[in-house]
């Protein structure tokens, strides 16, 4: 069942600098009740087999120092729009998708004590959970009997996880009901899940205080309940940061060994035998450094991308390839029409699906590491074009799991110079 649950914080002094820059918008536990290890994708252990610890394989992990390597094509992106300001700290970031008007996405922030706050595109009007968010923030889009459900995790310092969704008119949260969810560690650094495409499951993987990663399964249960499984430890070495992959149902780590490893569950199931839940890694990519700022992925029809950014001064994204490993390039974002670019960075958030208008290949949201925290987006479009990846169809994370819908992507008219070039 959902509980409805939304509260408004308008009075909250914490929001006035947010609220008022929004209305001038014009896109832990060490406790495990199973503690394994896992192993390599390539090397799978037989059922009867005792589990081995296992890690990435030595041989081919970066130390961690930058490495020589050809300076990549640099792409310039414009940002296109600022949703407002916040006045504290922001923890989390992510992306919401509208089921069927593209332009009605929002954005999504762990705010800390000013709650849990979505501000929409079009009008950039905020809603809010009352709580003190921290420890990230993520969403997915579960193949949920009732269909057009999303799942946003996060975590309040005074009750632990909670889970919501948002209702697609009113555009306020829900809550769910759930429940295990207190054996995953508490005060987690950051929280991902993703969707398996093969069952009806979530994934959520927590990156705790410890440095340790535990993973678990969320189920629905007949009542419309949630249930999270018992919790597992991954050895994922020295995880940093981490993103969910709907379209292969994994859970991608940044690594302090300078990699991008993959955990997930649901191997081949051709045969028509249940997917197992237990989890694996696989080895992505090697990163030039592993000063890692934060991850995230932007998918299209039959390709993807893992966005990374940096520990730097000029905000660079760098794209590889969700497959291969292959690094794409990287981009910044740049000033356009008045509005300042993105220098210093704290958090962002992509979507690689149909957010309307300038936003119908992707968008990126970012804040800044100054104290105005700016909320400000920017098209994918771009960088999509000059990676030679741009002629994909756009492939909407709702539609992996659930029955696509006919979107509105007539989209918002920001009067942005040179439209079609974005």
């Amino acid at each position: 069942m959902v509980i409805s649950s939304s509260r408004s914080l308008f009075g909250t002094a914490a929001l006035l600098t947010l609220l008022a820059a929004c209305s001038q918008q014009q896109d832990g536990g060490d406790e495990y009740s199973e503690d394994i290890a896992v192993e390599s994708r390539e090397e799978p252990v037989a059922e009867e087999q005792a589990p081995e610890e296992m890690s990435v394989p030595e041989e081919t992990e970066s130390s961690g120092e930058t490495t020589e390597t050809a300076e990549p094509v640099r792409t310039d992106i414009p940002v296109t729009a600022e949703l407002g300001s916040f006045g504290s700290e922001v923890h989390g970031l992510a992306l919401w998708a509208h089921p069927k008007v593209a332009y009605q996405g929002a954005v999504l922030a762990a705010n800390g004590e000013a709650g849990l706050i979505a501000i929409d595109f079009e009008k950039g009007s905020p809603d809010s959970i009352a709580g003190t968010f921290v420890g990230g923030l993520a969403v997915t889009y579960p193949d949920w009997s009732r269909g057009n459900e999303s799942l946003i995790a996060a975590y309040d310092s005074a009750s632990g996880f909670r889970f919501f969704d948002i209702d697609e008119e009113a555009l306020t949260f829900s809550e769910w009901t759930v429940t295990g969810a207190d054996e995953l560690p508490g005060e987690p650094v950051q929280i991902c899940i993703a969707s398996r495409a093969d069952a009806a499951i979530v994934n959520i993987a927590v990156i705790s205080q410890e440095n340790t990663v535990s993973h678990a399964s969320i189920n629905q249960n007949p009542d419309g309940s949630l249930t999270v499984s018992a919790p597992v430890r991954v050895n994922v070495p020295q995880p940093i940061a981490c993103a969910g992959d709907d379209s292969h149902g994994i859970i991608v780590f940044a690594t302090g060994r300078g990699t991008l490893v993959a955990v997930g569950t649901g191997d081949e199931t051709n045969s028509g035998s249940e997917p197992t839940d237990k989890p694996f890694v696989d080895r992505i990519a090697t990163l030039p450094t592993s000063d890692v700022n934060g991850i995230a992925t932007s998918l299209q029809t039959g390709q993807g991308q893992i966005l990374v950014s940096y520990q730097n001064e000029d905000a660079r994204f760098y794209g590889y390839d969700i497959e291969t490993g292959e690094e794409l390039g990287y981009f910044t974002v740049s000033p356009l029409s008045g509005i300042d670019g993105v220098s210093g960075l704290s958090l962002f958030a992509a979507d690689g699906g149909n957010f309307g208008g300038i936003y119908r290949k992707g968008v990126l949201a970012t804040i800044g590491s100054d104290e105005a925290r700016t909320l400000k987006l920017a098209p994918l479009s771009t960088a999509l074009r000059n990676w030679t990846i741009f002629e994909a169809d756009v492939l909407n994370r709702r539609d992996i799991t659930q029955p696509p819908e006919q979107v509105d992507d007539t989209g918002l008219n920001f009067s942005v110079p040179d439209f079609e070039d974005l």
